[in-house]
């Protein structure tokens, strides 16, 4: 009986402790957040689909935007996403676009997610990124894309076909035997935006570079929404 007693009050205590220890630690959270706010982020209040996603990607890589970082995020982002015609850090000219139309094809209404054109001398060189976080592949999408990609820049391209985990593209979007193609002349590769986001990827190695504060939470809060909002990594 004695030992019963003993045990219901070592178990009333560790849940009088627990109680206690849980409280301290609200406590402590609660001031946390009063002055960090580490569960806020803007993304929470817009709606971020692929469109929304492929203007920050493009609006980060821009050199020449309101950030102010100028290639930052673009160098980081190169050594994630090597493009071998380009020069390492010579390159005169930089044009980032959104939704490029096809315009070298006959299915010319097709348009590229983003963009990354680099002038080299007389001469263009460029990657291009189809962004599918959800939405599946379109009939001959990449192949469309990568024949309007050689013809505009003369073979010196890279398409990425970015997925939440870097998975192949569908034969419907384009032929196992033209992707391998692609993929061997360097011309067409897989990209993670799980792997983008995480504490490895380019956006974090850019985000403790930032110089702006304002800028730097932007880009912590947009690889939490971009994480948040793929689908939960398979145990």
């Amino acid at each position: 009986m004695a030992g019963d007693t003993n045990l219901k009050q070592e178990t009333r205590q560790f849940f009088e402790d627990a109680k206690q220890g849980l409280a301290i630690w609200q406590q402590a959270t609660d001031i946390l957040d009063l002055h960090l706010a580490r569960r806020f982020t803007f993304f929470h209040f817009i709606d971020l689909d692929e469109n929304r996603m492929s203007d920050v990607f493009a609006y980060l890589l821009n050199p020449d935007e309101t950030h102010g970082q100028g290639d930052l995020f673009l160098r980081e982002f190169l050594s994630d996403v090597p493009l071998r015609w380009l020069p390492e850090s010579d390159w005169s000219r930089v044009s980032i676009g959104r939704e490029v139309i096809t315009s070298r094809i006959e299915n010319w209404n097709r348009r590229i997610d983003i963009e990354i054109a680099f002038q080299i001398d007389d001469s263009w060189v460029a990657i291009a990124a189809e962004n599918k976080p959800w939405a599946g592949d379109q009939d001959q999408q990449l192949s469309d894309y990568a024949r309007h990609l050689e013809s505009m820049y003369e073979g010196r391209f890279k398409l990425i076909y970015l997925t939440p985990k870097g998975e192949d593209p569908s034969e419907y979007s384009i032929t196992r035997e033209e992707r391998e193609e692609l993929e061997n002349e360097g011309k067409l590769a897989n990209a993670s935006i799980r792997k983008w986001a995480d504490d490895n990827g380019w956006l974090k190695r850019a985000e403790s570079k930032v110089k702006a504060e304002r800028v730097r939470w932007l880009v912590s809060d947009f690889r939490k929404a971009l994480i948040e909002s793929l689908p939960a990594q398979e145990e």
